[in-house]
């Protein structure tokens, strides 16, 4: 099963370096640049927006991964908790689109609705229940959550982890791989 993984980042890995490019003399070509902040003294524009790309090489890569997964091998085993986390990032990746469409012109989405819709994007975690209820805490041993689990802590994760990355975007490189 490694080495369906390993053709699986390998081809998102190619998509990505293969299409950039593509993305970047676009964005040149219809303007859809930002000023790069850490060029104090001699401003650069950079392309825009270039998580569609990322976010597209990955879905196909993992969708790869599926297929081969379940026509291959005959296990689907997964496909249940794999399809949950695509909409998750696929929601995620639309909320990044629009942050970076109207931060273009009208200074992006305000934090709160970017937390929101993280909030909302866990939904579909939420719903499979995914993960344990059950967590080994420091201090406190075994401790099962019962219904907080997927009702709270997925949704808070989700929105804590995605909005820390997307808070990060702003330090330019920091929020690189």
């Amino acid at each position: 099963m490694i080495s369906i993984l390993w053709i699986s980042v390998l081809l998102s890995f190619f998509l990505s370096v293969t299409f950039m490019p593509f993305w970047i003399k676009k964005c040149n070509k219809v303007g859809l640049l930002w000023e790069d902040m850490n060029k104090f003294k001699h401003p650069q524009n950079v392309a825009s927006s270039g998580g569609i790309i990322v976010v597209m090489a990955f879905l196909l890569g993992v969708l790869s991964y599926v297929a081969i997964k379940t026509f291959v091998f005959g296990n689907s085993g997964s496909s249940l908790e794999i399809f949950a986390l695509l909409s998750v990032i696929l929601i995620l990746g639309l909320v990044g689109l629009t942050d970076d469409l109207l931060g273009w012109k009208h200074g992006g989405l305000h934090k709160r609705t970017r937390i929101g819709f993280a909030l909302v994007a866990s939904i579909p975690l939420v719903v499979i229940r995914a993960g344990t209820s059950s967590m080994n805490l420091p201090f406190f041993g075994s401790v099962n959550f019962g219904l907080l689990y997927p009702l709270l802590i997925i949704p808070l994760a989700v929105a804590f982890v995605t909005t820390t990355y997307n808070f990060l975007a702003g330090f330019n490189g920091l929020e690189a791989g």
